[in-house]
C-alpha cells in the first residue's frame, strides 16, 4: 500500500554504499522505519540529500509486518538548517529531536507530539532556548504518558504540603515521595518544590516569565535524571544541555 505523510527525519542509517535507512516522525502516521533505495547515489531519485531538521513531504510503500518499507520520494516542504549554522541552536535541537526519536516506538502514534517537535524547533531560533527546551519536555513527558506527578506522593498518594521547600524525586516511582516513603527508594534525588512547580506549569501549557538560576539549575537536574531513567540511558546530546546550566 502506497502513503503519503508529512514528516521529520529522525535518525539516518548507512545501510549500504548506497542506501539508507531512515527513521522519520510523521504528522498523521506516527514512526516510522523506511529503506531509501540509492539515496546515496548523486543520481538518485530523490530530490536531493535527506536532511536531519528539514521537513518533508514523503511517499513510501507500506510493505509486510518484518519488511522496511520503502521511500519512493521526499520532496522538501520546511527547513531548519540555519539552525546547525549555531552550536547552541544545533545542541538544543539535536536534543527534541533525539528525545522523540528514542521515546517514540515505532509504530506508535503520539496526538500532538508532530506538531509540539516543529513548534519548538521553530521557537528555537528566537525564543530563550532554556525555556523552549523545559516547555518541550513537560509537554512531551504529559503526551507520551510519563509526566511525573508532582503534587502527591508516588506511593501512598498522600498530598504534599505546599510549605515543603525541598522535596524527594524518585524515576522509578514517577514523581515526589513524602517523608514517610522517602526511604523505599535509594536512587531518588533531592529537589526544590520550585522547579517541579514549573515543570507542571509548563506541562499544562503555562509561559514562564523569568526563571531564576536556582530553579534552571533544579529543574534541568531533575529533567536529566528523569530522562535517562526513562531511556535506560543518557541521550548523546544531553551533555550540551545541560552545559548551558551554570551549576
Amino acid at each position: 500500500m502506497q502513503r503519503k505523510t508529512e514528516a521529520l527525519p529522525l535518525r539516518k542509517i548507512d545501510y549500504s554504499e548506497t542506501s539508507q535507512i531512515i527513521r522519520f516522525l510523521t504528522k498523521d502516521l506516527g514512526k516510522i522505519s523506511v529503506i531509501a533505495k540509492g539515496s546515496k547515489r548523486k543520481d538518485s531519485n530523490f530530490s536531493g540529500t535527506i536532511d536531519l531538521f528539514t521537513v518533508y513531504e514523503i511517499v513510501y510503500i507500506e510493505k509486510q509486518p518484518g519488511n522496511l518499507d520503502i521511500l519512493t520520494s521526499a520532496n522538501l516542504q520546511k527547513s531548519f538548517q540555519t539552525l546547525c549554522e549555531d552550536i547552541t541552536t544545533f545542541s538544543a535541537a539535536s536534543y527534541i529531536i533525539e528525545f522523540g526519536d528514542e521515546l517514540v516506538a515505532d509504530g506508535q502514534r503520539i496526538n500532538g507530539l508532530y506538531d509540539l517537535i516543529i513548534n519548538s524547533l521553530s521557537d528555537l531560533g528566537g525564543k530563550d532556548i532554556d525555556s523552549v527546551i523545559f516547555n518541550f519536555e513537560a509537554k512531551a513527558l504529559r503526551m507520551l504518558g510519563y509526566m511525573p506527578r508532582v503534587e502527591n506522593c508516588c506511593i501512598c498518594q498522600e498530598k504534599i504540603a505546599d510549605s515543603l521547600s525541598v522535596v524527594s524525586f524518585a524515576a522509578r516511582h514517577g514523581g515526589i515521595l513524602c517523608s514517610r516513603c522517602k526511604g523505599n527508594d535509594p536512587t531518588k534525588i533531592w529537589t526544590r518544590r520550585g522547579a517541579l512547580k514549573y515543570l507542571g506549569n509548563f506541562s499544562n501549557g503555562g509561559v514562564a516569565t523569568a526563571i531564576s538560576s536556582t530553579i534552571k539549575i533544579d529543574l534541568r537536574r531533575v529533567l536529566n535524571y528523569y530522562v535517562c531513567y526513562l531511556m535506560e540511558k543518557e541521550p548523546r546530546t544531553m551533555r550540551f544541555i545541560d552545559g548551558r546550566v551554570k551549576y
